[in-house]
């Protein structure tokens, strides 16, 4: 609930530890986006990406619930943590997020739901792991070119992802 309903925020910082890492949030996870209409950026520490998402170096000890980024309007690109907590996108989760074009989803995403990104037409790209269930839903979605890590799924996931197109 920490940023719900703040339909006019654009951006947020989180500071690091000064080991690049961000806040580890414990509970206040589950709807921690929704309906921030303006949002576009966020980032942890120095690495400000300018229209990207980046929550990929925060943590949790709870997984984000379903609609914890709907009517994101502004949104272009989401980078989500790589965490055991991170095992599933579920229902609605960016249901209205009517500018996402990609998505980083790591190698602990087992399920995706069918209505995950229902009502975003303008999603281009899914950045996930070879053979990772977010690969293997990407292409069957034909979100072509979908662009993956060549390590296979059962291996840990580095922080470069390949961004040349298929294999």
């Amino acid at each position: 609930l920490l940023f719900e309903g703040m339909e006019s925020l654009v951006s947020v910082h989180f500071k690091d530890d000064g080991a690049g890492n961000g806040p580890n949030f414990h509970d206040s996870v589950k709807n921690m986006f929704k309906d921030c209409k303006a949002l576009t950026t966020v980032w942890v520490g120095d690495a400000k990406e300018e229209n990207t998402v980046d929550i990929s170096k925060l943590t949790t000890n709870d997984p984000f619930s379903s609609e914890a980024f709907a009517n994101c309007n502004a949104m272009k690109k989401l980078v989500l943590m790589d965490s055991a907590n991170v095992t599933e996108l579920s229902a609605s989760m960016f249901a209205g997020c009517s500018s996402l074009e990609s998505v980083v989803i790591p190698g602990s995403v087992k399920t995706i739901a069918d209505d995950t990104f229902s009502s975003v037409e303008t999603l281009k790209s899914v950045i996930a792991p070879f053979g990772s269930s977010a690969q293997v839903w990407s292409s069957a979605n034909g979100l072509f070119p979908t662009i993956w890590d060549r390590k296979p799924a059962t291996e840990p996931v580095s922080s470069g992802y390949c961004t040349s197109g298929l294999y």
